[in-house]
């Protein structure tokens, strides 16, 4: 408990409001960015055995609000809004008051307006609902001090920092799995390794984030050698590979499908991918793990061309469809339109289930807290992304040089969405800010180019007047 308050005074106070006073705000920024990606619980050794243990007895304030308390990831977040709110007050008149996004930030205000009223429903649970909506609040946040109090070099410091974060994690967690020989159990109540992480989701989709930043920023704006750039992808991408994330192993590919110019480059990483998996998997005589993360038998598949389901519980395929599936039916019943409140969704599996569980899809969640209003008015906040980012089309021709750019916001555009249908995306909300850091990349990318046509334009009309 010691080590615990010394945290919250010296890491999650002390320190954030002396960078504010020293008006430092690029350390304030890359410190509030990194910190919450390493998860308090490991790096303070209060790791739990089970689900239940993890959620009955937390690190600190464990009979909080009927035995869900707090651990120093849940006060870190609660502190971090505030400090990003306090950053945006203090700094609103030397702000850029950028516009572009003026639209979409309304339509999520609007959205958050709603979800905050459902907090009011009956069926709505304050504790977790709360907590849900400030891992709402918390992207967005970062989101408008990247737009109106950062340019491009800055959030360029940002990505390269986020780079030195991902290498240490894979390096810790290679060194991890040599120093205990296997992929067991290395922390928490997950398999495989994720560096400073207890969990494969937020670890991988980092790393995801990471390369897609090295292919189409790092080689094309700043001239990194393009052997660095690729020594670089190759040891992230044996992280991705070894965090046991299926979904990022997905997301993983889908971004090299983007890359490749040549689809034949392509296949062959899918191949040398899949090889690495199972050599891996292999020579750690771990080859059941393998299987039951893709949910199916392997073997039955290769000699029989079978198809049959191996696995239980909610970290499978057919076990979180049966939860989807369960959640819509229950919604559609009880109240489709304005749905359980935020919080209701834990709560009502608790009541029902008689266990703590997430939906592991968060257009379901939204659907089954906020209602088809709350589902629809969040599709519309990333329909006017894909909007903005689908005019600029049109300017490619232009400006040429924006394309990789492009490329590197439609990856991470899609990344994200592509989460959303298979995992708890929005409960990691410390990994969430990277893909709105990539839209403020392209943003002022974008706008550089725009002003450096415009001053050659300048200087020709004044050359030949």
């Amino acid at each position: 408990m010691t080590m615990n308050l010394i945290i919250i005074i010296f890491g999650f106070i002390l320190l954030p409001a002396f960078l504010l006073l020293k008006k430092d705000n690029s350390a304030f920024i890359n410190y509030m960015v990194f910190f919450p990606m390493f998860d308090m619980n490991l790096l303070t050794g209060n790791v739990f055995s089970d689900i239940d243990e993890y959620i009955y007895h937390k690190a600190i304030l464990g009979n909080l609000l009927g035995g869900f308390g707090l651990d120093l990831n849940g006060a870190r977040l609660i502190i971090w809004v505030f400090w990003l709110i306090i950053y945006l007050l203090v700094n609103h008149y030397s702000s850029s008051k950028e516009k572009i996004f003026a639209k979409n930030l309304m339509i999520y205000l609007i959205f958050l307006t709603w979800a905050a009223i459902t907090l009011t429903f009956p069926t709505a649970d304050f504790n977790f609902g709360s907590r849900f909506l400030l891992k709402l609040v918390y992207p967005i946040l970062f989101f408008i001090i990247f737009l109106n109090h950062c340019d491009f070099e800055k959030l360029h410091v940002l990505l390269k920092s986020l780079s030195v974060v991902c290498f240490i994690n894979v390096l810790f967690s290679i060194i991890l799995i040599v120093y205990r020989g296997d992929l067991y159990n290395i922390a928490g109540t997950h398999l495989g390794a994720r560096g400073f992480n207890l969990h494969p989701f937020p670890y991988g989709f980092m790393l995801c984030n990471c390369i897609s930043y090295k292919l189409f920023i790092e080689k094309y704006t700043h001239g990194v050698s393009i052997m660095k750039v690729y020594i670089g992808v190759a040891l992230l991408t044996i992280g991705v590979i070894l965090s046991l994330s299926r979904i990022t192993w997905v997301l993983l590919l889908f971004i090299f499908l983007i890359y490749s110019k040549k689809k034949v480059l392509f296949l062959l990483t899918v191949i040398a991918s899949v090889f690495i998996i199972a050599l891996t998997f292999k020579l750690f005589n771990h080859s059941e793990i393998l299987a039951s993360r893709i949910g199916i038998d392997l073997i039955q598949l290769i000699q029989h061309g079978e198809v049959e389901a191996i696995g239980e519980g909610y970290g499978t395929a057919s076990g979180r469809t049966a939860m989807w599936l369960f959640t819509i039916n229950t919604v559609l019943t009880k109240n489709p339109f304005f749905g359980l409140g935020l919080g209701g969704t834990e709560k009502y599996y608790l009541t029902t289930l008689n266990e703590f569980t997430l939906t592991h899809n968060e257009y379901v969640r939204i659907f089954s807290e906020t209602g088809l209003i709350g589902l629809f008015l969040f599709l519309f906040f990333f329909y006017s992304f894909l909007s903005f980012f689908r005019a600029t089309t049109k300017d490619l021709k232009t400006y040429p040089d924006i394309l990789i750019v492009y490329k590197y916001v439609v990856a991470c555009l899609c990344m994200l969405v592509l989460t959303f249908l298979t995992d708890n995306t929005l409960n990691n909300y410390f990994v969430i800010v990277l893909p709105f850091l990539s839209f403020a990349v392209f943003l002022k990318y974008y706008k550089d180019l725009q002003n450096e046509c415009l001053l050659l334009r300048q200087d020709y009309s004044i050359k030949y007047e």
